[in-house]
């Protein structure tokens, strides 16, 4: 199974912070409560204040985590004292993820940064297939128009209507180029908007080696 959430820092801090702390902290301590099969952060560059988030996680986890409450597990309560040093813990939205790959190279050039483009389904449009369907043409399109595209991939996103995640899909983009961005809202259905983030990403050498125990 695949999630994301979106993690907002403390307002006294700089983005350039929050991102250390997260890196050199906050998700050695994620990996050794969770048993990640995937764990990458996608931090939002330090000027781009649109959407009120400073990073996107994505998290995998083997099948039968699905219908365990992860968010109000043990493990969970375990960092809440480490999430107050520098997010808003109370303002996490989290999503699952149904991932779709629709363009992957056999090789990635040495850029960490991605684009990824915000999606919602609103008012009477097209309804879930409808955006799906949507946004695989718009990456067949992207994937003509853009330079040095190494991966593409589409995220379908559920979540509990009581902390709804603003976002009903994100489109992922590895390119080494950023010609052709951001792309503009309006201009495309169901387009929020889009943003360039920098990828940190556990190997699953690491994940395996860091993992203590899991808390119900």
């Amino acid at each position: 199974m695949k999630a994301v959430s979106l993690l907002v820092r403390k307002p006294d801090i700089s983005r350039a912070a929050f991102r250390a702390y997260y890196e050199r902290h906050y998700c050695l301590l994620a990996m050794q409560h969770f048993p990640f099969r995937r764990y990458v952060r996608n931090h939002l560059l330090e000027n781009d204040d649109r959407f009120g988030f400073d990073c996107i996680s994505e998290f995998g986890l083997a099948e039968e985590f699905r219908r365990v409450p992860l968010m109000g597990s043990r493990s969970r309560q375990l960092m809440e004292a480490d999430e107050l040093e520098f997010m808003q813990p109370e303002l996490i939205r989290v999503a699952a993820a149904e991932e779709h790959i629709l363009f992957a190279a056999d090789s990635h050039g040495p850029s960490q940064q991605r684009q990824v483009l915000l999606f919602r389904d609103e008012g009477p449009g097209p309804g879930p297939q409808g955006l799906k369907q949507g946004i695989e043409t718009l990456g067949a399109e992207l994937l003509r128009q853009l330079d040095s595209v190494s991966e593409m991939k589409l995220d379908l996103l559920t979540s509990d209507p009581a902390q709804p995640f603003p976002f009903d899909a994100l489109l992922w983009i590895r390119t080494e180029g950023t010609d052709g961005f951001p792309l503009k809202p309006g201009t495309i259905p169901g387009l929020v908007g889009s943003l360039a983030v920098m990828t940190c990403a556990s190997s699953e050498d690491e994940l395996k080696e860091r993992f203590v125990r899991f808390q119900p």
